[in-house]
């Protein structure tokens, strides 16, 4: 069997089940992606909204050095990683494939799990294709869709949860002023925009590339069978108990506020029917019942 090396490229959405995605390709023999889950280098570079990880690792930067810190430590060493690939693009590229070349099966899968790269410009996302293409790479894009209240309201669960550890605070306000708050910023809205992911996505990789898949649909056998077939894998036999990163609350979302975020991302709804079809939908995205 001649080799072939595979790179997934996870573009969201977040909080729809990546990091639980990435755990369970991670287990498998012929993969490795390196020291992280999400690498943030297109959207950091090319994103407005994301250049809070650009500049947050600058910051760092700056710190190890001023400290002659070194690369002693893993943070480190994915610290200076992240730079390294800032300063030059090309080194992203033959990361990959050097980590990639050093599988000992003739399935070499590498990838980069980034939910930001879901804000990435056509132009950006066939420019990463083409610097892997070069290397040798099949290139398969992977992207989960949430009902997207459902995303919002994890979202904001994750990021409270964050805030109380870090501060040791419990938040002062409720979840569903925060949702008000949050739903519209433009942190929220650049990983909520699925008709824009999907249509930069199919207007770059060719349709035998694209795995797309529900959230609500995802945790099952004949989902990962999909998976495995477009991307070329070796069967894949996941773990469907083990969840990442699941942030709930006792908390109740009135439908009031559930409408109003639905009506929001109305075009998103629509981007789910337009993908799955309406039945899928109505099926497994409840708060659809508020635009339909």
């Amino acid at each position: 069997m001649p080799n072939k090396k595979i790179f997934l490229l996870g573009v969201g959405a977040q909080k729809s089940g990546t990091s639980w995605l990435y755990q369970q390709l991670d287990k498998l023999p012929y993969t490795d992606f390196g020291p992280l889950k999400e690498y943030h280098i297109f959207d950091a570079l090319t994103v407005p909204e994301c250049r809070v990880f650009f500049d947050r690792e600058l910051k760092k930067a700056k710190k190890s050095i001023a400290n002659a810190e070194g690369t002693t430590n893993l943070k480190n060493k994915t610290l200076w990683l992240r730079m390294t690939f800032y300063s030059n693009i090309d080194r992203y590229y033959e990361f990959f494939s050097g980590m990639a070349d050093r599988i000992d099966f003739p399935t070499k899968v590498t990838g980069d799990f980034t939910p930001t790269y879901a804000a990435l410009e056509s132009k950006v996302l066939s420019r990463m294709k083409k610097g892997l293409e070069n290397l040798g790479f099949r290139v398969v894009v992977m992207f989960v869709m949430r009902d997207p209240v459902e995303r919002n309201i994890s979202m904001l669960r994750f990021n409270r949860r964050q805030l109380q550890e870090r501060t040791g605070e419990a938040p002062n306000k409720s979840e569903s002023e925060d949702l008000k708050k949050l739903y519209k910023k433009d942190q929220a809205q650049i990983r909520t925009n699925y008709a824009g992911t999907l249509s930069r996505i199919y207007s770059v990789f060719p349709e035998a590339d694209i795995w797309c898949e529900l959230y609500e649909n995802m945790f099952n056998q004949d989902s990962m069978d999909r998976l495995a077939e477009i991307a070329g894998l070796e069967s894949l036999t996941p773990n469907f108990d083990e969840m990442e990163n699941v942030s709930r609350t006792n908390e109740i979302i009135e439908d009031d506020l559930r409408r109003e975020v639905a009506e929001f991302y109305r075009e998103s709804y629509d981007a789910g029917v337009k993908q799955f079809g309406r039945d899928a939908i109505q099926q497994h995205w409840k708060n659809f019942r508020f635009v339909s």
